[in-house]
């Protein structure tokens, strides 16, 4: 494969990233800025901008564990090593089977 089909790929994954990093970083800045006008509004101080802000980042936090927690099962799933999955066929024999037996009625 050439690095030219790599490319693609590439770029998709960089830009999921980023999308998801840059949600990181600015979810609790449009928060934070909305609770900052809210405050000037009120005149309440710092805590709506404060509270908004911690709100907006542990809501993005939670999204982005449970959207990779769901991601990793569903690969997980899919694998071949997942439980209950068909063993191959020529895979390796069950636990119970006496390997050396065979062999020494062989030799």
């Amino acid at each position: 494969m050439s690095p030219r089909s790599d490319k693609p790929a590439l770029n998709e994954l960089l830009g999921d990233e980023s999308a998801r990093g840059i949600e990181l970083a600015v979810t609790p800045v449009v928060f934070g800025g909305f609770g900052w006008l809210v405050d000037g509004w009120l005149g309440t101080g710092p805590w709506l901008t404060l509270g908004l802000a911690a709100f907006a980042l542990a809501g993005t936090i939670a999204k982005l564990w449970f959207t990779y927690d769901a991601q990793m099962r569903e690969l997980e799933s899919t694998s071949r090593w997942a439980r209950g999955s068909r063993p191959a066929e020529g895979a390796a024999p069950a636990d119970d089977v006496d390997l050396w037996s065979d062999r020494r009625a062989q030799a």
